[in-house]
Parts: C-alpha cells; structure tokens; sequence
C-alpha cells in the first residue's frame, strides 16, 4: 500500500544508483516491495504517464506526481472497500472508476472490467483496479489528443485508430 505521503524521502529510498531518475525496473521493485505487484509492461505505463521530459524514467518531481496519482486512485479503491477485503466487487468497482475521475457508460465499463478480470472472479484487487485506472488514464490522454475542441467525439482513420491502441498499452 501507498501509505507514506512523503515523496522526497520514498524517491530517494527508491533511487538506489543515486542517479536522480528511476527506471522501469527500480519503479517495479520499489512498488512490489510495497505489495503492488505490476508487469513490467504496466509499471512501463505508470513512467510512460508521468514522464515530462520523455526520458524514459522518471525524476522526482515526475516520481511525485505519479505518486500522487497512486494515491488518489487507492483512496478511491479503499473508501469502496468498506470490509476491507483487499477486493471490490464490480459494482463497487464501477463506483470506485468514478470516484477515480472517469466517467463510463455501463457497457464500456463492463469490458473494461473483464479484461482486467481474465479469470472472471468478479472482483479485483488494488494492484488490478491501479492497472485499470492507469489504461483509462492513457486512453483519456490519447482520447484528448485527438480531440482538441474536447467535443468528446473523434473520427480515426485507421492508421490513426493503430497509433490510438498502441499508445495505451
């Protein structure tokens, strides 16, 4: 869990080649040391998100809005998780995306959430509903750039539409 509010002190903790930046890999051991077990393909996404620069890594003021985000998205998840489980149901899900700041239709969401449940339990822990959330994040930014009146409709050619996909995964 995301407890620690301090972000100089975990980014120093987590910076362990004194460097400045953290890469993928230092960002996935740091978060599972925390219990928050990502792939390398997530945690990717997480630097991807919060990399200003376009590093590939993250420095610590990057570090820190990440972190923010982090936490953000885990009080929503936990003011949701009333018996404290470590799991919500979907319908608790769907309230906790929209605590999270993303607003979806029931049909979109019911996809979301089952590719994010492969093993169709009905439930997802912290570590998923974080995956999740990031995947709305970086479909909201590549969403925003395509339409930048914020008309909230797009047309994609198909090059487009590839170019689309590839940036949120």
């Amino acid at each position: 869990m995301l407890a620690v509010r301090d972000t100089k002190s975990v980014f120093q903790s987590m910076d362990s080649s004194r460097r400045g930046f953290l890469d993928v890999w230092q960002l996935q051991r740091a978060l599972a040391a925390g219990d928050l077990n990502f792939s390398l393909t997530t945690v990717a996404q997480m630097v991807k998100m919060h990399d200003a620069d376009a590093k590939g890594s993250l420095n610590e003021q990057e570090f820190t809005a990440l972190h923010k985000f982090l936490l953000n998205i885990q009080d929503a998840f936990q003011f949701y998780d009333t018996q404290r489980s470590g799991v919500l149901l979907q319908d608790q899900l769907s309230a906790a995306v929209l605590r999270a700041g993303f607003q979806l239709q029931p049909k979109a969401f019911e996809t979301v959430f089952s590719t994010f449940d492969p093993d169709n339990r009905g439930q997802l822990g912290l570590d998923q509903f974080i995956a999740l959330t990031i995947f709305l994040e970086g479909t909201r930014r590549v969403f925003a750039a395509f339409d930048p009146e914020q008309a909230g409709h797009i047309a994609l050619d198909y090059n487009q539409f590839v170019y689309a996909s590839a940036k949120t995964r």
